[in-house]
């Protein structure tokens, strides 16, 4: 009986250690949101959107990005998971997108405030062209 008791310790450390394994690897296969940032789309071009977020920042989405409760529309509030890169070109877009939620319409008032905002500070240069 003692010759089978280290053999049996040593399949439980294996089944465990296998089992460890596979609960690693699971892990590292979910794609966990890095940061979550929420705003207005405020125009689309194409299939880009524009999304607008407090302290007056715009970035683009693309719009085949996944998209839960509907379709993605101009004047909606969103939330956008991500992986919480920023690719560095004007405006910013967001990196790897795994989400994005509809929250809804947007109040009226906040909807024309960051309207007005993209008009005048972003669509002239990226995407009417440069005014003279």
């Amino acid at each position: 009986m003692t010759s089978k008791s280290p053999r049996l310790c040593q399949r439980r450390a294996w089944v465990l250690a296998a089992l460890i394994f596979l609960l690693a690897l699971s892990a590292c296969g979910e794609k966990e949101p890095a940061a979550i940032m929420e705003g207005i789309l405020v125009y689309q071009h194409g299939s880009t959107y524009y999304l607008y977020t407090e302290g007056d920042q715009i970035y683009t989405l693309p719009g085949q990005s996944p998209v839960s409760g509907g379709k993605l529309a101009v004047g909606q509030r969103v939330k956008v998971n991500y992986d919480g890169t920023v690719m560095e070109i004007a405006p910013p877009s967001l990196g790897e997108i795994h989400a994005i939620d509809i929250l809804g319409k947007a109040e009226e008032e906040e909807f024309q405030a960051a309207l007005d905002y993209f008009n005048t500070e972003v669509k002239p240069w990226h995407i009417d062209g440069v005014i003279e």
